[in-house]
Protein backbone atom coordinates (compact mmCIF):
# COMPACT_ATOMS: atom_id res chain seq x y z
CA UNK A 1 0.00 0.00 0.00
CA UNK A 2 3.18 2.35 0.49
CA UNK A 3 5.02 1.62 -2.74
CA UNK A 4 3.45 4.41 -4.53
CA UNK A 5 4.48 7.09 -2.41
CA UNK A 6 8.04 5.66 -1.97
CA UNK A 7 8.18 5.49 -5.82
CA UNK A 8 7.47 9.77 -5.34
CA UNK A 9 10.09 10.28 -2.78
CA UNK A 10 12.65 8.83 -4.85
CA UNK A 11 11.56 10.63 -8.30
CA UNK A 12 11.80 14.10 -5.96
CA UNK A 13 15.38 13.00 -4.37
CA UNK A 14 16.72 12.03 -8.32
CA UNK A 15 15.22 15.47 -10.04
CA UNK A 16 16.47 17.78 -6.66
CA UNK A 17 20.04 15.41 -7.30
CA UNK A 18 20.15 16.75 -11.51
CA UNK A 19 19.20 20.24 -10.57
CA UNK A 20 21.57 20.52 -8.57
CA UNK A 21 24.34 19.58 -10.85
CA UNK A 22 23.35 21.29 -13.36
CA UNK A 23 23.29 24.39 -11.33
CA UNK A 24 26.84 23.88 -9.95
CA UNK A 25 28.37 22.96 -13.88
CA UNK A 26 26.53 26.52 -14.95
CA UNK A 27 28.47 28.24 -12.18
CA UNK A 28 31.61 26.62 -12.68
CA UNK A 29 31.54 26.91 -16.83
CA UNK A 30 30.68 31.18 -15.60
CA UNK A 31 33.61 30.76 -13.37
CA UNK A 32 35.59 29.48 -15.66
CA UNK A 33 34.39 32.31 -18.40
CA UNK A 34 34.85 35.02 -16.12
CA UNK A 35 38.36 33.89 -15.73
CA UNK A 36 39.04 33.65 -19.35
CA UNK A 37 37.77 37.17 -19.98
CA UNK A 38 40.54 38.81 -17.62
CA UNK A 39 43.20 36.96 -19.50
CA UNK A 40 43.34 39.68 -22.49
CA UNK A 41 42.95 38.20 -26.05
CA UNK A 42 45.46 40.68 -27.33
CA UNK A 43 46.69 44.21 -27.04
CA UNK A 44 45.99 47.09 -29.43
CA UNK A 45 46.87 50.74 -30.31
CA UNK A 46 44.32 53.56 -28.66
CA UNK A 47 45.04 55.69 -31.79
CA UNK A 48 45.65 53.25 -34.33
CA UNK A 49 43.47 49.65 -33.63
CA UNK A 50 44.96 47.65 -36.73
CA UNK A 51 47.74 47.63 -34.87
CA UNK A 52 47.57 44.67 -32.64
CA UNK A 53 50.70 42.69 -30.11
CA UNK A 54 50.13 39.97 -28.37
CA UNK A 55 52.53 41.38 -25.78
CA UNK A 56 51.83 44.40 -23.55
CA UNK A 57 54.40 47.62 -24.46
CA UNK A 58 54.18 50.94 -26.60
CA UNK A 59 53.25 51.28 -30.22
CA UNK A 60 55.72 51.72 -32.25
CA UNK A 61 53.27 54.46 -34.98
CA UNK A 62 52.79 56.92 -31.73
CA UNK A 63 54.88 55.78 -28.58
CA UNK A 64 50.87 55.66 -26.23
CA UNK A 65 50.77 52.02 -24.76
CA UNK A 66 49.43 49.50 -25.67
CA UNK A 67 45.68 48.72 -24.25
CA UNK A 68 44.45 44.94 -23.70
CA UNK A 69 41.01 43.75 -25.25
CA UNK A 70 39.48 40.93 -23.06
CA UNK A 71 36.41 38.50 -24.64
CA UNK A 72 33.45 40.24 -25.38
CA UNK A 73 34.97 43.94 -25.36
CA UNK A 74 33.16 46.41 -28.04
CA UNK A 75 36.28 48.46 -28.18
CA UNK A 76 39.59 49.72 -26.78
CA UNK A 77 39.43 52.62 -24.90
CA UNK A 78 37.56 55.59 -27.03
CA UNK A 79 39.12 58.43 -25.60
CA UNK A 80 42.45 58.00 -27.74
CA UNK A 81 40.32 56.94 -30.44
CA UNK A 82 40.32 59.23 -33.59
CA UNK A 83 37.27 61.95 -33.46
CA UNK A 84 34.47 59.86 -35.69
CA UNK A 85 35.60 56.81 -35.39
CA UNK A 86 33.03 53.63 -34.75
CA UNK A 87 33.12 49.98 -34.40
CA UNK A 88 30.60 47.82 -37.02
CA UNK A 89 30.60 44.25 -36.35
CA UNK A 90 30.90 41.99 -39.15
CA UNK A 91 26.91 40.98 -38.90
CA UNK A 92 26.47 44.89 -39.09
CA UNK A 93 28.90 45.08 -42.24
CA UNK A 94 26.81 42.18 -44.20
CA UNK A 95 23.46 44.02 -43.33
CA UNK A 96 24.47 47.34 -44.75
CA UNK A 97 26.45 46.65 -47.48
CA UNK A 98 30.06 47.29 -46.29
CA UNK A 99 32.28 46.87 -48.54
CA UNK A 100 36.32 47.58 -48.90
CA UNK A 101 38.93 47.64 -51.39
CA UNK A 102 42.51 48.82 -50.70
CA UNK A 103 43.34 51.72 -52.33
CA UNK A 104 45.82 51.19 -55.40
CA UNK A 105 48.53 53.82 -56.67
CA UNK A 106 48.09 52.99 -60.53
CA UNK A 107 48.52 55.00 -63.36
CA UNK A 108 47.01 54.49 -66.72
CA UNK A 109 44.76 56.09 -69.92
CA UNK A 110 41.34 57.46 -69.28
CA UNK A 111 39.16 59.09 -72.39
CA UNK A 112 37.18 62.40 -72.27
CA UNK A 113 34.56 62.37 -74.17
CA UNK A 114 32.43 64.87 -75.59
CA UNK A 115 30.92 66.72 -78.02
CA UNK A 116 31.97 69.54 -80.68
CA UNK A 117 30.49 71.95 -83.14
CA UNK A 118 32.30 72.48 -86.60
CA UNK A 119 33.14 76.39 -87.91
CA UNK A 120 34.55 77.42 -90.37
CA UNK A 121 38.57 78.17 -90.57
CA UNK A 122 38.63 82.28 -90.05
CA UNK A 123 42.22 82.64 -91.59
CA UNK A 124 40.12 80.53 -94.62
CA UNK A 125 36.43 82.89 -94.74
CA UNK A 126 36.26 85.38 -97.41
CA UNK A 127 33.58 88.32 -97.17
CA UNK A 128 32.76 89.55 -100.19
CA UNK A 129 31.52 93.27 -99.72
CA UNK A 130 30.74 96.17 -102.12
CA UNK A 131 33.43 98.12 -102.99
CA UNK A 132 31.20 101.26 -103.38
CA UNK A 133 27.76 102.41 -103.76
CA UNK A 134 25.90 100.22 -106.35
CA UNK A 135 22.93 98.68 -108.47
CA UNK A 136 22.94 95.30 -108.27
CA UNK A 137 21.23 94.50 -111.73
CA UNK A 138 21.76 90.47 -111.55
CA UNK A 139 22.22 87.68 -109.47
CA UNK A 140 23.40 84.58 -110.46
CA UNK A 141 22.45 80.87 -109.17
CA UNK A 142 24.83 80.18 -106.06
CA UNK A 143 22.92 80.30 -102.79
CA UNK A 144 23.55 79.56 -99.24
CA UNK A 145 25.65 76.00 -99.16
CA UNK A 146 26.29 76.00 -102.58
CA UNK A 147 29.66 75.11 -103.99
CA UNK A 148 31.87 77.84 -105.73
CA UNK A 149 34.45 77.57 -107.81
CA UNK A 150 36.87 80.86 -107.75
CA UNK A 151 35.98 83.27 -110.34
CA UNK A 152 32.49 81.71 -110.68
CA UNK A 153 30.22 84.94 -110.99
CA UNK A 154 28.05 85.85 -108.42
CA UNK A 155 26.24 88.96 -109.06
CA UNK A 156 26.26 91.61 -112.03
CA UNK A 157 25.93 95.33 -111.11
CA UNK A 158 26.35 98.74 -112.36
CA UNK A 159 28.43 101.69 -110.76
CA UNK A 160 28.28 104.92 -111.47
CA UNK A 161 31.65 106.18 -113.25
CA UNK A 162 32.08 102.49 -113.82
CA UNK A 163 32.20 103.42 -118.34
CA UNK A 164 34.43 106.54 -117.95
CA UNK A 165 36.94 104.74 -115.60
CA UNK A 166 37.10 102.12 -118.25
CA UNK A 167 37.69 104.39 -121.55
CA UNK A 168 40.37 106.16 -119.37
CA UNK A 169 42.45 103.20 -118.67
CA UNK A 170 41.92 101.91 -122.09
CA UNK A 171 43.05 105.25 -123.18
CA UNK A 172 46.10 105.30 -120.82
CA UNK A 173 47.24 101.51 -122.06
CA UNK A 174 47.13 102.68 -125.71
CA UNK A 175 49.12 105.62 -124.98
CA UNK A 176 51.86 103.76 -122.97
CA UNK A 177 51.70 101.52 -126.00
CA UNK A 178 52.22 104.01 -128.81
CA UNK A 179 55.24 105.65 -126.87
CA UNK A 180 56.69 102.32 -126.11
CA UNK A 181 56.68 101.84 -130.00
CA UNK A 182 59.10 105.27 -130.78
CA UNK A 183 62.64 103.78 -131.03
CA UNK A 184 64.02 107.18 -129.82
CA UNK A 185 62.32 107.64 -126.54
CA UNK A 186 64.12 106.30 -123.39
CA UNK A 187 62.22 104.29 -120.64
CA UNK A 188 62.78 107.53 -118.40
CA UNK A 189 60.08 109.41 -120.89
CA UNK A 190 57.53 106.20 -120.06
CA UNK A 191 57.58 106.21 -116.54
CA UNK A 192 54.60 109.55 -116.19
CA UNK A 193 52.44 107.04 -119.13
CA UNK A 194 52.74 103.72 -116.80
CA UNK A 195 52.11 106.14 -113.65
CA UNK A 196 48.92 107.26 -115.54
CA UNK A 197 48.11 103.89 -116.52
CA UNK A 198 48.76 102.26 -112.86
CA UNK A 199 46.25 105.27 -111.61
CA UNK A 200 43.55 104.00 -113.93
CA UNK A 201 43.99 100.63 -112.99
CA UNK A 202 43.86 101.55 -109.29
CA UNK A 203 40.59 103.37 -110.22
CA UNK A 204 39.21 100.24 -111.78
CA UNK A 205 40.11 98.13 -108.71
CA UNK A 206 38.77 100.45 -106.85
CA UNK A 207 34.95 100.45 -108.37
CA UNK A 208 35.32 96.70 -107.42
CA UNK A 209 36.32 95.22 -110.71
CA UNK A 210 37.65 91.97 -110.48
CA UNK A 211 41.49 91.01 -111.77
CA UNK A 212 39.72 88.53 -114.34
CA UNK A 213 37.52 91.26 -115.71
CA UNK A 214 40.49 94.16 -115.52
CA UNK A 215 42.56 91.30 -117.69
CA UNK A 216 39.43 90.72 -120.09
CA UNK A 217 39.01 94.48 -120.31
CA UNK A 218 42.71 94.82 -121.59
CA UNK A 219 42.38 92.06 -124.14
CA UNK A 220 39.61 93.02 -125.54
CA UNK A 221 40.60 97.13 -125.39
CA UNK A 222 36.51 97.39 -125.09
CA UNK A 223 34.92 99.62 -121.66
CA UNK A 224 32.61 97.69 -119.26
CA UNK A 225 29.37 98.79 -118.46
CA UNK A 226 28.36 96.50 -116.09
CA UNK A 227 30.55 94.44 -113.58
CA UNK A 228 30.92 90.91 -112.50
CA UNK A 229 31.64 90.01 -108.80
CA UNK A 230 33.19 86.73 -108.65
CA UNK A 231 33.86 84.03 -105.99
CA UNK A 232 37.72 84.77 -104.00
CA UNK A 233 38.15 81.39 -103.60
CA UNK A 234 36.64 77.44 -104.24
CA UNK A 235 34.48 77.11 -101.07
CA UNK A 236 30.69 77.19 -99.75
CA UNK A 237 28.56 80.06 -99.24
CA UNK A 238 27.80 80.21 -95.49
CA UNK A 239 25.65 83.60 -96.24
CA UNK A 240 24.13 85.70 -99.37
CA UNK A 241 22.01 89.34 -99.02
CA UNK A 242 22.47 90.13 -102.18
CA UNK A 243 18.78 90.69 -103.81
CA UNK A 244 18.67 91.55 -107.51
CA UNK A 245 17.27 95.11 -108.14
CA UNK A 246 18.88 96.27 -104.49
CA UNK A 247 21.27 99.45 -104.18
CA UNK A 248 23.73 98.91 -101.64
CA UNK A 249 26.27 100.96 -99.99
CA UNK A 250 29.72 100.91 -99.89
CA UNK A 251 31.34 98.02 -97.25
CA UNK A 252 28.12 96.33 -97.20
CA UNK A 253 28.52 92.69 -97.20
CA UNK A 254 27.04 90.42 -100.08
CA UNK A 255 28.30 87.11 -99.81
CA UNK A 256 30.01 85.21 -97.10
CA UNK A 257 32.50 82.21 -98.56
CA UNK A 258 34.36 79.60 -96.73
CA UNK A 259 37.57 77.31 -97.84
CA UNK A 260 36.72 74.36 -95.96
CA UNK A 261 40.07 72.47 -96.69
CA UNK A 262 40.31 72.94 -92.75
CA UNK A 263 37.89 73.54 -90.33
CA UNK A 264 37.66 74.26 -86.81
CA UNK A 265 36.04 72.10 -84.17
CA UNK A 266 35.17 73.79 -80.90
CA UNK A 267 34.66 71.19 -78.01
CA UNK A 268 32.88 71.49 -75.06
CA UNK A 269 34.78 70.47 -71.74
CA UNK A 270 34.08 71.32 -68.00
CA UNK A 271 36.84 73.12 -66.49
CA UNK A 272 38.48 70.19 -64.29
CA UNK A 273 38.74 68.65 -67.63
CA UNK A 274 40.14 71.06 -70.10
CA UNK A 275 43.07 71.49 -67.47
CA UNK A 276 44.60 67.75 -69.02
CA UNK A 277 44.48 69.27 -72.58
CA UNK A 278 47.30 70.70 -73.77
CA UNK A 279 47.79 72.46 -77.23
CA UNK A 280 49.46 69.87 -79.47
CA UNK A 281 47.70 67.08 -78.65
CA UNK A 282 45.61 64.88 -80.86
CA UNK A 283 42.43 64.23 -80.55
CA UNK A 284 39.54 61.97 -82.41
CA UNK A 285 36.95 63.56 -84.12
CA UNK A 286 33.94 61.38 -85.39
CA UNK A 287 30.47 62.12 -87.25
CA UNK A 288 28.55 58.88 -86.11
CA UNK A 289 25.76 59.36 -88.50
CA UNK A 290 28.56 58.64 -91.69
CA UNK A 291 30.96 56.76 -89.51
CA UNK A 292 33.67 58.99 -90.27
CA UNK A 293 36.79 59.75 -88.13
CA UNK A 294 39.43 62.59 -87.82
CA UNK A 295 42.49 62.91 -86.72
CA UNK A 296 42.71 66.78 -85.13
CA UNK A 297 44.78 68.93 -83.02
CA UNK A 298 44.21 70.78 -80.01
CA UNK A 299 45.04 74.40 -81.42
CA UNK A 300 47.39 76.96 -79.61
CA UNK A 301 44.89 79.42 -78.69
CA UNK A 302 44.06 79.26 -75.20
CA UNK A 303 40.18 77.80 -74.55
CA UNK A 304 37.18 80.38 -74.60
CA UNK A 305 34.88 80.10 -71.51
CA UNK A 306 31.44 80.55 -71.81
CA UNK A 307 30.35 82.07 -68.62
CA UNK A 308 26.63 80.80 -69.02
CA UNK A 309 27.05 77.24 -69.85
CA UNK A 310 30.44 77.24 -67.46
CA UNK A 311 32.11 75.36 -70.00
CA UNK A 312 35.48 75.66 -71.66
CA UNK A 313 35.50 75.72 -75.10
CA UNK A 314 38.95 74.29 -76.98
CA UNK A 315 39.53 74.71 -80.20
CA UNK A 316 40.99 71.86 -82.55
CA UNK A 317 42.39 72.37 -85.84
CA UNK A 318 41.15 69.41 -88.35
CA UNK A 319 42.30 68.84 -92.28
CA UNK A 320 38.54 68.19 -94.39
CA UNK A 321 39.81 67.11 -97.67
CA UNK A 322 37.12 65.38 -98.46
CA UNK A 323 34.32 68.38 -97.48
CA UNK A 324 32.50 65.82 -94.65
CA UNK A 325 32.65 68.69 -91.92
CA UNK A 326 30.56 71.48 -92.66
CA UNK A 327 29.73 74.08 -90.47
CA UNK A 328 27.48 74.09 -87.53
CA UNK A 329 27.75 70.16 -87.45
CA UNK A 330 27.79 68.92 -84.46
CA UNK A 331 30.84 65.75 -84.20
CA UNK A 332 31.60 63.20 -81.18
CA UNK A 333 35.02 63.82 -79.56
CA UNK A 334 37.64 61.93 -77.44
CA UNK A 335 40.84 63.14 -75.69
CA UNK A 336 43.53 60.31 -75.06
CA UNK A 337 44.62 61.40 -71.39
CA UNK A 338 48.01 59.58 -69.82
CA UNK A 339 48.22 60.29 -66.10
CA UNK A 340 51.33 59.34 -64.36
CA UNK A 341 51.08 57.23 -61.32
CA UNK A 342 48.92 58.10 -58.57
CA UNK A 343 46.92 56.89 -55.17
CA UNK A 344 43.29 56.51 -56.12
CA UNK A 345 39.91 55.29 -55.09
CA UNK A 346 36.42 54.70 -56.42
CA UNK A 347 34.19 57.57 -56.84
CA UNK A 348 31.47 56.48 -54.78
CA UNK A 349 34.14 55.95 -51.57
CA UNK A 350 34.64 59.73 -51.24
CA UNK A 351 32.10 61.40 -49.35
CA UNK A 352 31.51 65.31 -50.32
CA UNK A 353 30.31 67.65 -48.10
CA UNK A 354 31.03 70.90 -49.74
CA UNK A 355 33.60 71.49 -46.97
CA UNK A 356 35.50 68.72 -46.60
CA UNK A 357 35.86 65.49 -48.89
CA UNK A 358 36.11 62.32 -46.09
CA UNK A 359 37.05 58.55 -46.63
CA UNK A 360 36.47 55.74 -44.35
CA UNK A 361 39.43 54.08 -43.57
CA UNK A 362 39.34 50.31 -42.32
CA UNK A 363 41.71 50.13 -39.64
CA UNK A 364 41.03 46.44 -38.78
CA UNK A 365 38.53 44.48 -36.40
CA UNK A 366 35.63 46.09 -37.23
CA UNK A 367 37.14 49.80 -36.66
CA UNK A 368 36.10 52.44 -39.40
CA UNK A 369 38.14 55.75 -39.24
CA UNK A 370 36.92 59.05 -41.23
CA UNK A 371 39.52 60.17 -42.67
CA UNK A 372 40.00 64.14 -44.39
CA UNK A 373 41.68 63.85 -48.03
CA UNK A 374 42.53 66.42 -50.62
CA UNK A 375 41.42 65.18 -54.23
CA UNK A 376 42.65 65.52 -57.56
CA UNK A 377 41.56 64.56 -60.84
CA UNK A 378 38.77 62.07 -61.53
CA UNK A 379 38.32 60.22 -64.88
CA UNK A 380 35.40 57.55 -64.72
CA UNK A 381 34.54 55.92 -61.99
CA UNK A 382 38.38 57.10 -60.11
CA UNK A 383 38.98 59.67 -57.97
CA UNK A 384 42.89 60.39 -57.49
CA UNK A 385 43.91 61.24 -53.16
CA UNK A 386 46.26 64.17 -53.29
CA UNK A 387 46.83 63.63 -49.87
CA UNK A 388 45.49 61.88 -46.39
CA UNK A 389 45.53 58.00 -47.85
CA UNK A 390 48.75 55.80 -48.06
CA UNK A 391 48.54 53.66 -51.16
CA UNK A 392 47.84 49.94 -49.93
CA UNK A 393 45.58 51.40 -47.25
CA UNK A 394 41.98 49.90 -47.27
CA UNK A 395 39.00 52.03 -47.62
CA UNK A 396 35.01 51.48 -47.76
CA UNK A 397 34.34 51.64 -51.41
CA UNK A 398 30.84 50.56 -50.53
CA UNK A 399 28.06 51.19 -47.68
CA UNK A 400 30.04 54.21 -46.12
CA UNK A 401 27.03 56.56 -46.73
CA UNK A 402 25.34 54.96 -43.29
CA UNK A 403 28.73 54.81 -41.60
CA UNK A 404 29.22 58.52 -42.10
CA UNK A 405 26.17 59.20 -40.82
CA UNK A 406 26.39 57.21 -37.41
CA UNK A 407 30.14 58.81 -37.45
CA UNK A 408 28.42 62.56 -37.19
CA UNK A 409 26.05 61.16 -34.91
CA UNK A 410 28.61 60.05 -32.44
CA UNK A 411 30.84 63.19 -33.12
CA UNK A 412 27.63 65.92 -32.76
CA UNK A 413 26.84 63.72 -29.51
CA UNK A 414 29.69 64.16 -28.21
CA UNK A 415 30.35 67.87 -29.11
CA UNK A 416 33.58 66.99 -30.60
CA UNK A 417 34.36 69.34 -34.20
CA UNK A 418 35.75 68.25 -36.75
CA UNK A 419 38.72 66.87 -36.65
CA UNK A 420 41.74 67.84 -37.90
CA UNK A 421 44.96 66.15 -38.87
CA UNK A 422 48.21 66.33 -36.76
CA UNK A 423 51.13 67.48 -39.80
CA UNK A 424 53.78 65.46 -38.03
CA UNK A 425 52.39 61.83 -37.24
CA UNK A 426 49.24 62.20 -39.38
CA UNK A 427 46.78 61.83 -36.77
CA UNK A 428 43.10 63.28 -36.21
CA UNK A 429 43.20 65.72 -33.75
CA UNK A 430 39.72 67.18 -32.13
CA UNK A 431 40.07 70.71 -32.74
CA UNK A 432 38.04 71.95 -29.65
CA UNK A 433 40.88 69.34 -27.34
CA UNK A 434 43.70 70.67 -29.21
CA UNK A 435 43.17 74.35 -28.98
CA UNK A 436 41.82 73.93 -25.17
CA UNK A 437 45.62 71.96 -24.89
CA UNK A 438 47.41 74.82 -26.33
CA UNK A 439 48.32 72.30 -28.79
CA UNK A 440 48.14 74.59 -32.46
CA UNK A 441 50.86 76.62 -33.96
CA UNK A 442 50.12 78.80 -37.05
CA UNK A 443 52.42 78.72 -40.01
CA UNK A 444 51.92 80.42 -43.75
CA UNK A 445 48.26 81.85 -42.43
CA UNK A 446 47.48 78.72 -41.66
CA UNK A 447 46.38 77.02 -37.79
CA UNK A 448 47.51 73.87 -37.15
CA UNK A 449 46.78 70.91 -34.71
CA UNK A 450 48.56 68.54 -32.87
CA UNK A 451 47.77 65.45 -30.65
CA UNK A 452 51.08 66.04 -28.27
CA UNK A 453 53.43 68.48 -27.04
CA UNK A 454 55.99 66.32 -28.67
CA UNK A 455 54.50 66.47 -32.49
CA UNK A 456 53.99 70.03 -31.81
CA UNK A 457 57.78 70.84 -31.15
CA UNK A 458 58.54 68.77 -33.76
CA UNK A 459 56.56 70.60 -36.15
CA UNK A 460 58.27 74.10 -34.67
CA UNK A 461 61.66 72.84 -35.18
CA UNK A 462 61.10 72.64 -39.19
CA UNK A 463 57.83 74.09 -40.20
CA UNK A 464 58.18 74.04 -43.82
CA UNK A 465 59.07 70.84 -43.89
CA UNK A 466 55.77 69.17 -42.57
CA UNK A 467 53.45 72.04 -43.52
CA UNK A 468 52.30 69.76 -46.38
CA UNK A 469 51.65 66.93 -44.00
CA UNK A 470 53.44 64.07 -42.66
CA UNK A 471 55.51 61.73 -45.10
CA UNK A 472 55.66 64.80 -47.78
CA UNK A 473 58.91 67.73 -47.71
CA UNK A 474 57.13 69.70 -50.63
CA UNK A 475 53.62 70.38 -51.65
CA UNK A 476 52.02 68.07 -53.99
CA UNK A 477 51.51 69.00 -57.22
CA UNK A 478 49.05 67.84 -59.78
CA UNK A 479 48.92 68.10 -63.79
CA UNK A 480 48.11 71.54 -64.69
CA UNK A 481 46.99 72.92 -68.24
CA UNK A 482 49.67 75.18 -68.93
CA UNK A 483 47.30 77.69 -69.70
CA UNK A 484 44.79 76.95 -67.24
Amino acid sequence: MHRPANVAVVLLVAAGAFLGGSWYARQSLNQDRTDASRKPLRYVCPMHPQYTSDKPGQAPCCGMPLEPVYAGMAAPKESGAPAGAIHVDADRQQLIGVRTQRAAKEGGRFTIRTTGRVAADENRLYRVNAARDLWIRKVYPPIVGSRVRKDEPLVEFWAANLYSAGEAYLYALDARDRQAKTTQNSPTQLQPLEYRARQALENLQNLGVTDSDIEEMTRTREPKSMILLRSPTDGVVLSRTATMGDRVGASTELYQIAELGQVWIYADLFENEARYVRPGMTARARVAARDLSFNARVSEVPPAFDAQSRIMKVRLDAANPRMALWPGMFVDVEFLIELPPAISVPAGAVMDSGRQRTVFVARGNGYFEPRPVETGWRFGDRIEIVQGLASDEEIVAEGNFLLDSESRMRMAAAGVEEAAKDPVCGMQVDRRKARAGGLTGEFEGKVRYFCSEHCKKTFDKDPARYAAGPGRDKPHTTMRNAGS
